[in-house]
């Protein structure tokens, strides 16, 4: 009942996600029929209207199958094990015709019943499956030599902006995800925010989930590394008229471009997720994931930060985009941190298909040996290529990395 809930809560509230089931099932394959009924509803619907919504499905339901379908998306789980819920409702539909055939058998005294069996084994053999593998095997091949003979498909990829970081990851692969660590105060926000402007000069769109700053805090540093304006003055609010009109008409010309935008009230992964599936960019911030929510309930922050992690990576995967996610680093002190330091690691170890870890000894060890502006990115992992340190310089006045 919980897999028939959860596709029926998924089509209603993730309907491009969820609509292969529309084809992949059959309304005799819910054992609940009102969710049959349901199920046949959004089928008709889907057919006059591809791109339907919740409240198309609504309007053609009675007040008793309304209330049904609304108890079903308040139940809905996750997204993440859809081909499990599908598996679930189509295994429990076939043992519910083997059994009803079974109980023909035993009640009807059938002289052969073995041959009877026989023929109930052979027809369930013979069924076709609903889902096609080897067709998607075929479409996955398929694409991959298509791209063989795509002239320079790393002009795809999503540029940092810093020339030898870029090199050594042939630019960020769409359909995967990176992880960005620091302590605090060292600059993960700024550097984020010089990739996602990396972009504005690009076909890309970006989406920056600001978790713990405002809004006005993100367009304050973002103008200060594209202007050079320094942050210090506009923090102060101690700027120039010409000053204010230069960043009144950048911040303009980026909101009409709709190559960046910026969301402050968007906390868990599950509204993280609908607004993916709504806005389709090519890359993702999240700033940062120590503060991402979820519905799901866990008895410890370790585990709910490795479900987190997991479903960036499934939406990087299904939406073929780059998920880059900021992470606190755990441990303090002026030695360069490690994959290890990452604050709830486990998962962000594993999930991430890079690891960047941005190192300013000054920040934490003060006592003149070290600058305000030396620093470092530690490519911790690279999944496709090599691993080193470049050596940068963070200019703070400006919120700008710079390779030394």
């Amino acid at each position: 009942m919980d897999a028939e809930t959860n596709i029926i809560g998924g089509l209603l509230i993730y309907p491009e996600e969820y609509s292969s089931a529309l084809s992949e099932l059959k309304t005799t394959d819910f054992d609940n029929p009102e969710f049959g009924l349901i199920f046949k509803s959004i089928q008709l619907i889907a057919k006059e209207k591809p791109d339907y919504t919740t409240p198309d499905v609504s309007a053609k339901l009675n007040k008793a199958y309304k209330a049904t379908a609304t108890r079903c998306a308040e139940l809905f789980i996750s997204t993440a094990n859809y081909r499990g819920c599908v598996n679930i409702v189509l295994q429990q539909a076939q043992n519910r015709r083997i059994m009803q055939r079974l109980n023909d058998i035993v009640f009807s005294a059938q002289d052969e019943p073995l041959e009877e069996l026989q023929k109930i084994i052979d027809s369930e053999k013979s069924a076709k499956p609903n889902y096609d593998y080897d067709g998607k095997q075929a479409e996955q091949a398929s694409t991959y030599i298509g791209n063989l003979y795509v002239p320079d498909l790393t002009s795809k990829r999503i540029q940092t902006g810093l020339q030898r970081l870029d090199r050594a990851l042939c630019g960020l692969r769409c359909g995967t995800m990176s992880i960005v660590g620091a302590r605090p105060s060292v600059g993960k926000t700024s550097f984020a925010l010089n990739v996602a402007q990396s972009q504005l000069d690009t076909d890309n769109t970006v989406d920056f989930f600001s978790l713990e700053m405002t809004s006005h805090q993100i367009y304050d540093r973002l103008l200060s590394s594209l202007l050079n304006i320094n942050y210090g003055k506009i923090n102060e609010n101690n700027l120039n008229d010409g000053e204010r009109g230069d960043m009144s008409h950048k911040l303009s010309d980026i909101t009409s471009s709709k190559k960046l935008r910026v969301f402050e009230d968007t906390y868990t992964i599950e509204g993280i997720a609908k607004t993916i599936s709504d806005t389709k960019p090519q890359l993702v911030v999240v700033d940062y994931i120590q503060v991402v929510r979820t519905m799901e309930h866990f008895r410890d922050k370790r585990l709910q930060i490795d479900y987190i992690s997991s479903e960036f990576k499934r939406l990087a995967k299904q939406y073929d985009c780059h998920i880059m996610v900021l992470s606190q680093i755990a441990r303090a002190g002026a030695d360069a941190p490690k994959m290890s330091d990452l604050k709830e690691s486990g998962g962000l170890e594993a999930d991430g298909d890079y690891i960047m870890l941005l190192h300013r000894p000054y920040v934490n060890c003060k006592d003149g040996n070290y600058k305000p502006e030396d620093s470092s990115i530690l490519l911790d992992k690279n999944k496709f290529g090599n691993t080193g340190v470049i050596d940068t310089l963070f200019k703070g006045q400006f919120q700008q990395w710079h390779e030394s």
